[in-house]
């Protein structure tokens, strides 16, 4: 079981990979300088923790990159920034994960992020989003999702029915769009929303498979 420790990349940058698929067995830990997860449509799996405690963070310098955590995802320092649209912060542990941000330090409406982990994600601290997707578990804890004004809230569950609540969809700043994809076999194909929310004024409601509860 092996760590990657990036203690700083002077005037240069780290990138941990260009395409493919890199994993770390380990925790990352990044303290200064620039680091760059892919500059393409890579993917670097984190089997632990991802630490970021300085420097210039970018979890998709270009292209459908992802970065896909086992562990806990914690800033204490420094900024995230996430240069391509299309990139991912992908939580896929086995036991509940926590999210930790700083509040202004993580850009504006800029990370995607999904959760495919039965036992959740805990958000720990108020998040600027662009899109979440939940395909298996949820989003709970102290922590507060901020939209933007052409983001999305997905729900694509393969596995059960699925409940929206109030940290992945608050009442105010929430999602722009929705959309329902739920393929678990009937009758578990149900996501179902518990409280009274609205979507931006441009936004789109999406039923692609499964149904829409108004719990």
């Amino acid at each position: 079981k092996g760590n990657l420790n990036v203690i700083a990349t002077g005037t240069g940058r780290f990138r941990a990979l260009t395409s493919g698929t890199l994993t770390v067995q380990g925790n990352l830990s990044f303290s200064a300088g620039i680091f760059e997860v892919s500059s393409s449509a890579g993917t670097l799996i984190v089997n632990g923790n991802v630490s970021i405690g300085g420097g210039t963070f970018d979890l998709a310098q270009s292209g459908a990159t992802t970065l896909r955590v086992l562990g806990n995802f914690v800033q204490t320092a420094g900024t995230i920034i996430q240069t391509s649209t299309t990139g991912l912060l992908d939580f896929a542990g086995t036991v509940a994960q926590n999210l930790t941000v700083l509040s202004g330090a993580h850009g504006t409406n800029a990370v995607n992020v999904r959760v495919n982990n039965a036992a959740g994600v805990n958000l720990t601290a108020d998040m600027s989003i662009r899109n979440l997707t939940l395909t298996n578990g949820s989003v709970t804890g102290a922590g507060v999702l901020s939209y933007g004004a052409s983001s999305l809230l997905t729900y694509n569950s393969s596995t059960g029915a699925q409940t929206i609540n109030s940290t992945e969809f608050p009442a105010t700043n929430g999602p722009a769009s929705l959309t329902i994809n739920n393929t678990a076999a009937s009758p578990n194909n149900t996501v179902t929303l518990n409280a009274a929310r609205s979507l931006g004024a441009t936004g789109v409601l999406t039923l692609t498979n499964g149904f829409l509860v108004n719990g």
